[in-house]
């Protein structure tokens, strides 16, 4: 849940500590409510975290930012500062790329690779069918591969 909050407060590590606490503590105080019928204990902690995120928005008026600037942390381990340099322009690439992307798309690549999501929890999360969720993230990929063709030439 870190990950996903802290990517759309802009990066922002005590913003995104504090609505994940809060989330969490909304979640804790409707624990009784949890039924395994309506999905998976980790969907159902998403929801509660999505729609806390949402009421911040709605309560502070500010708009959401987005930075993938951490998804190349997984790169970060290379010593040579060549690798590191080029790995900051394909990130910014990518990063323009999605920031390209409406947001119902880019949350799909968000919660599919970004957070680690299987297609059913995503179904789960977002009431959908999981054929349809598969469809949709394979179709946004392939549009985010030409939107990241593009920015290269």
């Amino acid at each position: 849940m870190y990950g996903y909050v802290y990517m759309r407060v802009g990066r922002d590590r005590q913003l995104a500590e504090d609505l994940v606490s809060e989330a969490f503590m909304k979640a804790l105080e409707h624990f009784d409510t949890f039924s395994e019928k309506d999905g998976s204990f980790r969907a159902w902690i998403f929801k509660i975290t999505k729609n806390h995120l949402i009421d911040y928005y709605r309560s502070s008026k500010s708009k959401s930012v987005e930075s993938l600037e951490d998804l190349g942390n997984v790169l970060q381990d290379k010593a040579d500062i060549e690798e590191d340099a080029k790995s900051g322009i394909e990130k910014e690439k990518l990063y323009e790329a999605l920031k390209s992307l409406p947001e119902e798309k880019r949350e799909l690549v968000v919660m599919k690779y970004l957070t680690g999501y299987s297609y059913k929890e995503i179904a789960e999360i977002l009431g959908e069918d999981e054929n349809k969720i598969r469809v949709k993230t394979f179709r946004t990929i392939k549009e985010l591969k030409i939107k990241l063709f593009e920015l290269k030439y």
